[in-house]
């Protein structure tokens, strides 16, 4: 909103209380006493006053009779002949004929029983397209955008309303202001409500729609006092469309912002859907696993699609998109996907120039513009959610269980800033998992957020001694030995124990891998691993990986190897060759 509306709204605060009395012409005298600042801004523009409401005045104008028809079908007569305060943009008969009144009136019947008035197209886009709340008025200096009903912002010009020209203005009565229009005003989508009205795209548009929920805003609602039980009673109660898909997404409903929505298409939609859910295919024990595979699939598809041009510059967009989901911040993305060098849901970076948006199809909206490709759907799903899982060994949630003869819980050893390895181990620390005796560690790691049927890659990530000390001795800084095995559940809930790198009967056929030592050192413990059940949003992890050290005595007391292990990560690299 600009600040000539918010001012204008502040100063008629006292004129919308005091006109909300029984008509009659006291609200034309209140108002004459009230409100100078308003009245000098009135007389400049040339407005006579009358008695009656707007609903009076409509009805009694013969030039307004199909205007007045939609009005009065869609029950708006009410409101326009009570003590609220509106001005009212009518379109006369001269363009808006009795065809287009009928048209109006009939979607409005077709829906009235099955849509919420604030989602019946003909009030929503028609009706409350052509009233605001509060007085206004245009003269010779008027250039403002005026709030309507639905939440668009037209331009008042002294000449038009909406790119509509004027025939009168300014006529003032006991409930507010009437100005007549040569034509009615169309109404401008914005991103959110093109999605079902542009061609296919019925399938993103209903999925999204699915929810809404209104819910009622006291700050713009016009207040009148209290009740006898000294609550507040609103004149005018505004509902507010909110959405948990806008939280997620992007505020794309929203008139105040600026959004670029990149869209499948109908056929996209069919396709990548189903290939979408096999990846969110949960246990048969999982509470609700229909419904999360269903929400889930579909959300990830519009996940990162959103676009705030705050962030998204004409500049920035030739070789880079941030979409809404991405993390801008490094800290965060070390955070959330373990590595600052991930950028998800991040498109066209300068490794590879690629513009996203480059030679897609578009169609403007009220708050910036909806894109899609015909031929394909232009986000790659490595670029979302299909994205590598990781537990850091220092997490207190990592460790599952111990066998007996290993220290728990795991010590954690930060990186010190003056440390040559600082900055090389994700988080700047990890875990020890280390024996208390002479038999070797053994230890159980939980591993969450994993989809299922895609392969990955599962590498061991081990921190050098130096990193925790730089004066480490020798015998600290030795190689160690080590075999691994998952454990996961199928969709039927049955468990299953699976050897690395190529699975086997029992742990003995797990392969032994020896570390590197004096490094950083990234082992590749599986490749191509296929889970057949998502872990991804539980809060119970259901795949684990047993990581035992396989150093014999011998190995210890003639310095070849030692017992100790020093995890920094595990993780879960997603396969691009499915």
């Amino acid at each position: 909103m600009n600040k000539s509306i918010k001012d204008i709204k502040h100063r008629l605060t006292k004129v919308a209380v005091l006109l909300a009395l029984p008509l009659g012409g006291v609200g034309v005298g209140l108002l004459s006493s009230c409100a100078d600042t308003w009245n000098d801004h009135y007389d400049e523009a040339g407005g006579s006053a009358a008695s009656g409401s707007l609903w009076q005045a409509i009805k009694s104008d013969s030039q307004l009779s199909n205007f007045a028809r939609v009005i009065e079908a869609t029950g708006y007569d009410r409101m326009l002949n009570s003590s609220q305060v509106f001005t009212v943009f009518a379109p006369n008969n001269d363009q808006f004929t009795q065809a287009d009144a009928d048209a109006w009136i009939q979607l409005y019947q077709a829906n009235k029983d099955t849509k919420k008035d604030d989602d019946n197209e003909a009030i929503k886009e028609f009706v409350q397209n052509h009233i605001a709340l509060y007085n206004y008025s245009a003269s010779s200096l008027s250039n403002d955008s005026i709030v309507m009903m639905n939440g668009k912002y037209v331009l008042l010009t002294p000449t038009e309303f909406g790119g509509m020209a004027i025939d009168s203005k300014n006529s003032l009565y006991g409930n507010g202001v009437l100005f007549k229009l040569k034509g009615s005003v169309p109404f401008n989508a914005n991103v959110f409500e093109q999605l079902g009205r542009l061609p296919n795209t019925d399938s993103i548009g209903a999925f999204l729609k699915s929810y809404n929920v209104y819910e009622f805003d006291p700050n713009s609602s016009v207040a009148g006092g209290l009740n006898e039980q000294g609550k507040t009673v609103y004149l005018d109660s505004v509902m507010r469309l909110k959405s948990d898909m806008f939280d997620y997404l992007g505020y794309i409903n929203d008139e105040d912002s600026n959004y670029y929505m990149v869209v499948p298409t109908d056929e996209q939609w069919r396709t990548l859907v189903p290939e979408y859910e096999q990846y969110f295919d949960y246990a048969s024990n999982v509470s609700k696993r229909d419904s999360m595979q269903f929400t889930n699939a579909r959300r990830m598809l519009l996940a990162g699609t959103v676009f705030s041009r705050t962030f998204n510059t004409d500049e920035s967009l030739k070789d880079s998109a941030v979409s809404t989901n991405a993390y801008r911040r490094y800290q965060y993305r070390r955070l959330f996907w373990g590595s600052p060098d991930l950028h998800y849901y991040q498109y066209g970076d300068a490794k590879n120039k690629r513009a996203l948006f480059e030679g897609l199809e578009s169609s403007s909206a009220s708050n910036g513009r909806v894109f899609w490709n015909p031929t394909a759907f232009p986000i790659d799903k490595h670029d979302t959610f299909l994205q590598q899982s990781f537990m850091e060994g220092e997490s207190s949630s990592a460790l599952k269980e111990a066998q007996t003869g290993t220290k728990t819980p795991f010590a954690t050893v930060n990186v010190e800033t003056k440390n040559p390895y600082y900055n090389k181990l994700s988080g700047n620390s990890y875990a020890i998992i280390e024996a208390t005796g002479t038999v070797n560690p053994d230890a159980t790691i939980n591993l969450d957020g994993v989809l299922a049927n895609t392969p990955y890659d599962i590498y061991i990530v081990l921190a050098p001694a130096q990193a925790g000390d730089t004066l480490a001795s020798e015998r600290s800084r030795l190689a160690t030995k080590f075999r691994c095995a998952l454990t996961y559940r199928d969709k039927d809930n049955v468990e299953t124990l699976y050897p690395l790198p190529n699975g086997g009967r029992t742990l003995s056929n797990a392969t032994v891998f020896t570390s590197t030592p004096n490094k950083v050192d990234s082992v590749l413990v599986g490749e191509k691993i296929v889970f057949p059940a998502c872990t991804w949003g539980l809060s119970n992890s259901q795949i684990t990986m047993r990581i035992q050290c396989r150093v014999s005595n011998s190995e210890v007391n003639n310095g070849t190897f030692n017992r100790t292990i020093r995890l920094d990560q595990i993780v879960l690299i997603p396969s691009k060759e499915e």
